[in-house]
């Protein structure tokens, strides 16, 4: 399982990633507040972990940002050419924003979606908060955000975010499908 997560720091030329993180920590993203990242129905306990949200695509609800999609698909576009694939749709592709918190937590381990697809994450910042994968209940790989970092995975992998300590955490997650998927 773990083969297929792949990890690659040489994809997003260095000018591309710097555009990207630029636009992103820039005043020009208009951020959706969630009250708790949190969904969980496992404990009553659970910490209160605000985070914010920006779609690019989502074609489950029709949302196109087409001020904004050109810049933050380029990762998966070098991505896509770099493997070789042959994309199909994009589903949902959204930006994530984690505020650093002192909780020693993680997020409940999920996939985004049921239908087969593939997941391009791509890390726009350093930062702390390990993307972690499971298989059943048990941990397989961790990835640590690096900024032009891009996880490439199937979709139908469980994973989960930690929560930053040092650092905002910002990320691009695009769910895609693949001719051959």
């Amino acid at each position: 399982m773990e083969e297929k997560i792949q990890v690659y720091d040489d994809i997003v030329p260095l000018s591309i990633q710097d555009s990207i993180e630029e636009l992103t920590t820039s005043k020009s993203i208009n951020w959706y507040y969630h009250k708790n990242i949190v969904k969980s129905n496992k404990s009553i306990n659970l910490p209160y972990i605000p985070g914010f949200s920006h779609y690019l695509v989502n074609l489950l609800t029709r949302e196109f940002d087409m001020d904004y999609a050109f810049i933050y698909l380029q990762p998966l576009y070098l991505l896509i050419n770099h493997l070789n694939l042959t994309l199909d749709k994009i589903i949902v592709s959204r930006l994530f924003f984690q505020i650093p918190s002192n909780i020693d937590f993680r997020l409940d381990p999920h996939v985004d979606m049921r239908d087969p697809h593939l997941v391009c994450l791509y890390y726009i910042n350093d930062s702390d908060g390990d993307t972690i994968f499971f298989n059943g209940e048990n941990e397989i790989k961790r990835v640590s955000p690096k900024k032009g970092r891009i996880v490439f995975f199937d979709g139908s992998i469980k994973h989960s975010a930690g929560i930053p300590k040092n650092s905002p955490r910002f990320i691009l997650n695009t769910s895609f499908i693949e001719s051959n998927i």
